[in-house]
């Protein structure tokens, strides 16, 4: 579900960026991808908190909280690049390129994870 997740993001991303470079700006391009993009976050994020608890059942209250903690914290920092990078000319390319490039991280580190659980099996 996570690596699922991940790839309808940043399949949904890329297509709006493509929209955009094409000339294609408009309240469905920008808002139709960031929709499907949430609609992914939504199949990730509940499989990839299970998981972070999961890991060492006796510190599941720790690691919910370090997760929480550290999602808030690379959001308020993604979020005050991308404030301080945005402007009129590059507003809507630019801000579904920050949102692919995190979609993409998640998803490069949802594979990672995956490979290195299926080599210890």
């Amino acid at each position: 579900m996570i690596i699922a997740g991940r790839v309808i993001a940043c399949i949904s991303l890329a297509i709006g960026m493509g929209l955009v470079l094409a000339g294609l700006i408009n309240v469905w391009t920008v808002f139709g991808a960031t929709v499907f993009a949430g609609f992914g976050n939504g199949l990730t994020i509940p499989g990839s908190s299970a998981g972070t608890m999961s890991v060492r059942p006796k510190l599941a209250g720790g690691a919910a909280g370090l997760a929480g903690a550290l999602a808030i914290a690379s959001g308020a920092a993604v979020t005050a690049i991308t404030a301080s990078n945005i402007n009129a000319q590059n507003g809507a390319l630019f801000l579904l390129a920050v949102m692919f490039a995190c979609a993409f991280t998640g998803l490069a580190a949802g594979v990672f994870v995956r490979r290195v659980e299926g080599s210890r099996r």
